[in-house]
């Protein structure tokens, strides 16, 4: 009987998990079509959000391809070399490729 209890509220927990992992997603993806491009610190202040619940949703958005992340490595005029991440939607990335081939 607590085997069965267990796997219950474990498969609660995985709904749950889901559903808040869809929430943030949505405002990902919100803050996203506000600002067509953000770096993941900005992303993390807009939020509002502990890192360990956001990133693996933003993960998730990446791996199938809803957000792109560029990294841009800069040379700085004092010399040193930075690296700035990017994220941005991938419809956004389409638009500006059609943009330019037009």
């Amino acid at each position: 009987m607590d085997t069965v209890a267990t796997a219950i509220a474990a498969a609660e927990d995985a709904n749950e998990r889901d559903l808040e992992e869809r929430d943030i997603q949505g405002r990902i993806l919100h803050m996203l079509s506000v600002y067509p491009q953000i770096s993941p610190s900005m992303l993390q202040i807009s939020l509002n959000l502990p890192a360990l619940k956001w990133k693996p949703a933003l993960e998730h958005l990446i791996q199938d391809e809803v957000v792109l992340r560029h990294v841009v490595v800069m040379n700085t005029p004092s010399g040193r070399i930075q690296n700035h991440t990017i994220l941005r939607l991938h419809s956004t990335e389409l638009r500006l490729n059609e943009d330019a081939a037009v």
